[in-house]
């Protein structure tokens, strides 16, 4: 193959290793198989996405038990303001 199928151009031979292939310098066309449709994959809901997110970027720790202070209950005291 001297010539490139799309744009009749002239090809160049790149090779690496055992393994040789053609392509075009002036359309980017390459002697090398690939397919071009792809199978859709199922969308990630959102739910789903945020709860991956979070399960791989928040660390996991142990709730700490956090003491009440001795008057937490009460009332603050009024403070007076000064006019």
């Amino acid at each position: 193959m001297d010539e490139c199928p799309r744009c009749q151009g002239s090809l160049e031979e790149l090779s690496l290793g055992d393994v040789s292939t053609v392509s075009c310098p002036h359309c980017e066309y390459a002697d090398i198989p690939v397919e071009h449709e792809s199978v859709p994959e199922t969308p990630e809901s959102w739910r789903d996405a945020l709860n991956r997110f979070y399960e791989e970027t928040v660390p996991k720790v142990d709730p700490v038990e956090v003491e009440s202070a001795p008057n937490a209950n009460e009332e603050p005291e009024p403070i007076a303001r000064e006019d």
